[in-house]
C-alpha cells in the first residue's frame, strides 16, 4: 500500500504540473482564444490543489505509514477518488472557480465530492496514528519526532475545519465564504508542511551518513503544536478569520511559531551537513535549504497582493517538493 500512496502522490504532482502548462497556454497570445472563458481559473485550481495539497498530503500519509507500519486500504481508495474528482472538475471547466487561498475551489458537485473524499481519507489516517504520535512527541529520533507532530497537526486541520464551518457567512459571497472556511486549516497545513520538511531534511541527512539525535531540540515540537492550537482557536473564537486582526495574528504566529523552530532546526542540519556535490542527498539538502530561505526571505521583507505571494509560496513549498 505504501507503493500506492507513492504513485498517487507522484501522479498528482505530474497532473498538477500539466495544469501549470494549461495555465500558461490560457494566457498566451494567439492560443488563449481556444480556451473557454475563465478556464484559466479552473486550471489554476487544478494546479494548486493537485500539485500542492493532494501531492504533499498523499506523500505525508506515505511517510506516516512508513513510520508506524499500520496500513488501512480504505483510506487510499477514498484519496484516489478525491484525486479523480478534483482533477475532473478542474479539467472540465464546469462550475465557478473561486481563487481563495490554500485550497482554491470549484463550486460543482464533482469537486465537492472529490475534496470531501480526499480529506476524509487524510483525517482517517491522522486519527489512526494519533495515539502513536502522542507517545513519540518527545522522541529524540528526529524522524519520529517530526512525524508525530505532523500527525497531530493533521488532526488539528480537522478540528479547525469543523470550527471554521460555523464562521463562513453567506454563500453569496463566494470568495469570503471559502476564505473563512480554509483560512485556519490552511495555515495549520503550513505548519504540517514545516514538520514534513524537517522529516525530509533529517531523512536525507541520515542516508548521507549522519544519524543524529535531537536532545533538547525535541521540545520544539511543543512550539509547532501550541501555535497550531492558537491558529485554530484565536481567529475563529475571537475574530472574523479574515479580518485584519486575525491576519496580523497569523503573520506573528508564522514568524515565531513556524519561523523560529525551522531556523533552529535548519542550523542543526547545516551544522551536520558536509556538502558533496556528487552526492544527490547532500546536494538535495543544500538546494532545498536555499529555496526555503529564499521563500522565507521574501516573506520577511513583506508581502502585498502581487507576485511576491507566489514567489514566496513556491520557494518555501518547492523546497519541500525537492527534498
Amino acid at each position: 500500500m505504501q507503493k500506492n500512496w507513492f504513485l498517487l502522490s507522484i501522479i498528482s504532482l505530474g497532473v498538477g504540473g500539466f495544469f501549470a502548462f494549461i495555465i500558461a497556454m490560457a494566457r498566451t497570445p494567439g492560443v488563449y482564444e481556444y480556451f473557454p472563458p475563465n478556464y484559466f481559473y479552473h486550471a489554476l485550481t487544478g494546479h494548486v490543489d493537485l500539485a500542492i495539497v493532494v501531492f504533499l498530503l498523499s506523500f505525508t500519509i506515505l511517510i506516516w505509514n512508513r513510520t508506524f507500519k499500520k496500513e488501512f486500504n480504505l483510506s487510499f481508495y477514498l484519496a484516489l477518488l478525491g484525486f479523480v474528482g478534483i482533477g475532473l472538475a478542474s479539467f472540465s471547466g464546469k462550475g465557478q472557480a473561486v481563487s481563495n487561498n490554500y485550497f482554491p475551489t470549484i463550486v460543482h458537485p464533482v469537486f465537492f465530492l472529490g475534496a470531501l473524499s480526499f480529506f476524509t481519507a487524510f483525517w482517517i489516517e491522522s486519527i489512526r496514528f494519533l495515539n502513536q504520535s502522542i507517545k513519540n512527541l518527545f522522541s529524540q529520533d528526529p524522524l519520529k519526532n517530526s512525524v508525530a507532530i505532523s500527525v497531530i497537526l493533521g488532526f488539528l486541520i480537522l478540528v479547525s475545519t469543523v470550527f471554521s464551518s460555523f464562521r463562513v457567512g453567506s454563500h453569496d459571497e463566494l470568495y469570503k465564504f471559502y476564505e473563512r472556511l480554509y483560512w485556519a486549516p490552511g495555515h495549520i497545513h503550513q505548519f504540517l508542511n514545516g514538520a514534513i520538511l524537517l522529516y525530509a531534511w533529517y531523512f536525507l541527512l541520515k542516508i548521507h551518513g549522519k544519524d543524529i539525535k535531537l536532545n533538547r531540540l525535541r521540545y520544539l515540537s511543543f512550539v509547532f503544536l501550541i501555535f497550531g492550537i492558537l491558529l485554530t482557536a484565536v481567529p475563529l473564537l475571537f475574530s472574523d478569520p479574515i479580518s485584519y486582526d486575525a491576519k496580523l495574528f497569523t503573520e506573528i504566529a508564522y514568524a515565531t511559531g513556524l519561523g523560529i523552530p525551522m531556523f533552529i532546526h535548519a542550523f542543526n542540519i547545516i551544522k551536520n551537513l558536509k556538502i558533496n556535490w556528487r552526492n544527490i542527498y547532500s546536494s538535495g539538502i543544500f538546494f532545498s535549504l536555499v529555496l526555503y530561505f529564499l521563500g522565507v526571505f521574501i516573506a520577511y521583507l513583506g508581502i502585498k497582493s502581487d507576485l511576491r505571494v507566489p514567489a514566496h509560496y513556491h520557494g518555501t513549498v518547492t523546497s519541500l517538493t525537492l527534498a
